[in-house]
């Protein structure tokens, strides 16, 4: 079943006064950037060139023995990722494929995100050994595990405050 959809009009054939303004300050953005979009209606890599950005969710975790960094990347593979250490940075980069659309096809809204990305995680300097460094991807999660140098994991010592 597909959904006909229409602006909401009165009976009396004219816009609703909601729809009237929505439709003056998009006038007005227009007027004022032609290119200018809402974060939630971006249609492409950039505002104004197509499908939504796609910059995947990290979460970063420091234990004892190591950094990780835990990256959703729904719809990808690992042959779609890169990650690169160097330095004190950690780079995570790939292109998520936007699926063959065809023409016909009746998309009432498009919220999946899709293109290249990039993100870049520092770390402080001389803190990671590098020959350990470990990636695995599961799912659409990647996971990289930054081993800490033996000098970089230190014991914790509690210190007494004096009153």
């Amino acid at each position: 079943m597909k959904f006909k959809l229409a602006p909401w009009r009165e009976e009396n054939g004219h816009d609703s006064p909601l729809l009237s303004l929505r439709r003056e300050i998009d006038r007005m953005f227009d007027e004022f950037d032609p290119n200018f979009e809402f974060p939630l209606l971006w249609k492409g890599e950039f505002p104004g060139r197509g499908e939504r950005p796609f910059n995947p969710f990290v979460d970063i975790k420091e234990t004892d023995e190591a950094v990780e960094v835990t990256a959703e990347l729904p719809g990808m593979t690992a042959e779609d990722v890169e990650v690169t250490v160097k330095q004190n940075m950690l780079t995570l980069s790939g292109k998520k494929e936007m699926e063959k659309k065809e023409e016909k096809d009746n998309y009432y809204r498009m919220e999946r995100s899709y293109g290249s990305f990039m993100r870049t995680i520092p770390f402080p300097a001389d803190m990671v050994d590098m020959d350990k460094v470990e990636a695995n991807f599961d799912n659409g999660v990647l996971k990289v595990v930054l081993p800490k140098l033996p000098e970089a994991v230190t014991e914790v010592k509690k210190i007494p405050i004096a009153a």
